[in-house]
């Protein structure tokens, strides 16, 4: 365990020896190094620059990556009357004290289409990377694989970078996550607390391309990324015993996991449409997010209808939470192997029964 103790100098907790095996998902180009961090976005977005030259930084909207200003950029897209096809209205900051001078460095892509891929190959100025969540949070699908090919494939040939940020989905979706999923070679790859088993900790991992600026070559081309709390003991010892733990049953774990959710939502869209509720859940592996239908239309009711389904939600989740479930406030669930059937057919009980309770 010394080596989670030691940082390498100039970084924060980078494991190119042995100990490294440890934390690798899977035995992919991507995953050939790894560096513990506590925000993701700041390392790898660094990295990218540092070792392109370039200061252009692709994202899509409604996504976030971490707490680094450029990865909090998002924008709105006005439907355009072309298929396929979205203009920009705006660029918007998640959160205040973004500065505006940041949106310089930032182009915001639509997700999901080929648009986005047009505009990384046109492009006056190339962006040093794109960074991609495979699994939108802001939408759960599984249905992207073919355009994710097609953005590894862009940026391949435009000598874009590509970052995939699976905080969200890695080790949720299967053991070697999104890039296993979809059989994706990304450049760089975030994970977030999914590793930590519940403790608080994240990882960047590359390929050995970019060793240059994380890890080795002159210490004066390196990223700084030092933070106080990377790498502790406690987090690094829980990580290496869920990955362990993970690998050891994954070809039990995931298969289980992915049906109880699939059950759960299967229980609850069909309660919904009988009782004539505009809720949903949608799955993508072990993950699922409850959603009340906000697609309101007509001017003279926008409003009042939008009041009622917020209404209708914060009731439902106080009928949740009196049946003593929780739900995160992003309205994401996530199983996991402490989730007994037991409980997971109590969880799926109290959600049914909160739906009844619901007053139109």
């Amino acid at each position: 365990m010394r080596a989670f103790c030691t940082p390498t100098p100039g970084l924060k907790q980078s494991f190119p020896g042995a100990e490294s095996q440890r934390f690798r998902p899977e035995q992919s180009q991507a995953n050939e190094r790894v560096m513990l961090c506590t925000s993701e976005s700041d390392p790898t977005l660094r990295a990218a620059r540092a070792h392109t030259g370039r200061d252009l930084i692709a994202v899509f909207s409604h996504a976030a990556h971490g707490l680094h200003d450029d990865a909090l950029v998002t924008a709105q897209f006005a439907q355009a009357p072309a298929a396929n096809d979205a203009t920009l209205h705006r660029k918007v900051h998640i959160g205040a004290g973004v500065p505006a001078s940041v949106d310089e460095n930032v182009m915001v892509l639509p997700y999901g289409r080929e648009q986005a891929l047009d505009m990384i190959h046109s492009s006056r100025h190339k962006p040093a990377a794109v960074i991609v969540e495979p699994i939108p949070s802001a939408r759960l699908s599984l249905t992207h694989g073919p355009w994710l090919s097609r953005l590894q494939q862009a940026c391949r040939t435009s000598g874009v970078l590509l970052i995939l940020d699976e905080t969200f989905s890695g080790f949720r979706l299967c053991y070697g996550g999104a890039q296993e999923f979809f059989d994706l070679s990304p450049d760089l790859v975030t994970y977030g607390n999914t590793m930590g088993g519940g403790l608080s900790i994240g990882a960047v991992a590359w390929r050995t391309g970019i060793m240059s600026v994380l890890g080795g070559g002159n210490p004066q081309q390196r990223v700084f990324c030092g933070t106080t709390h990377a790498g502790n003991p406690l987090s690094a010892a829980a990580a290496v015993a869920v990955l362990n733990l993970l690998s050891l049953h994954r070809e039990t774990v995931y298969p289980q996991l992915h049906e109880a959710a699939s059950n759960i939502a299967e229980a609850f869209n069909s309660a919904a449409e009988k009782l004539g509720h505009g809720a949903r859940i949608e799955t993508a592996g072990s993950i699922f997010h409850i959603q009340f239908d906000r697609n309101v239309s007509g001017e003279a009711t926008l409003k009042r209808e939008r009041a009622d389904q917020r209404q209708m939600e914060q009731e439902f989740y106080r009928h949740l939470l009196d049946k003593r479930v929780i739900v995160h406030a992003s309205e994401h669930c996530f199983l996991s192997t402490a989730h007994t059937v037991a409980d997971i057919g109590e969880i799926s009980a109290a959600m049914i029964e909160s739906l009844h309770l619901i007053k139109h």
